[in-house]
């Protein structure tokens, strides 16, 4: 039944399911989602096809009981808004760091030991930065070796992680 809505609902743009103690949420389908607004739920985990849904520019799942944020959730390059607050995230992937393009990103009101308070306040671009310096060594080398493979070296320069420019993310 749940494919059949799905296969009706490709073109939806926007979701709104907040205050109905969904414990998960399945969006498969929804190629065309922009927006999903879910908060005050009873979901556990980031829902796994999100990554895959190329136009999300903003999440809202705040005041949930998610424990874990998959590394994937990194590589949602039109995502400008990522609300995670009130939750039961013990940690998050420091790969968040590399979604430069995110003017949003809460995290406070979790189990976290980090980051500080103080970079949960804001602004953004410094969660972001202290999330990219906990990046295990190598992988920012990594990560741009990758988005400049097959590359000719004149392209290099024009080669973005996270819609940053790789130059600016080793600089960094």
């Amino acid at each position: 039944r749940s494919t059949y809505v799905a296969q009706r609902l490709t073109q939806l743009r926007e979701l709104h399911v907040g205050n109905n103690r969904l414990a998960e949420l399945h969006l498969d389908g929804y190629a065309a989602l922009v927006t999903l607004i879910a908060p005050f739920n009873q979901l556990v985990e980031v829902p796994p096809a999100l990554p895959s849904l190329a136009h999300v520019a903003t999440i809202d799942l705040s005041n949930n009981a998610i424990a874990t944020c998959a590394a994937s959730v990194s590589g949602m390059g039109s995502l400008t808004r990522l609300d995670l607050s009130n939750n039961s995230l013990r940690e998050v992937p420091p790969q968040l760091g590399l979604m430069t393009q995110l003017s949003v990103l809460s995290l406070g009101g979790n189990i976290m030991r980090a980051p500080p308070p103080s970079l949960l306040a804001g602004p953004t671009t410094k969660l972001l930065a202290y999330l990219r310096d906990k990046l295990p060594e190598g992988d920012l080398a990594a990560a741009a070796a990758k988005a400049t493979q097959g590359s000719a070296p004149s392209a290099c320069s024009d080669a973005t992680i996270g819609g940053v420019p790789v130059g600016a993310l080793l600089t960094q």
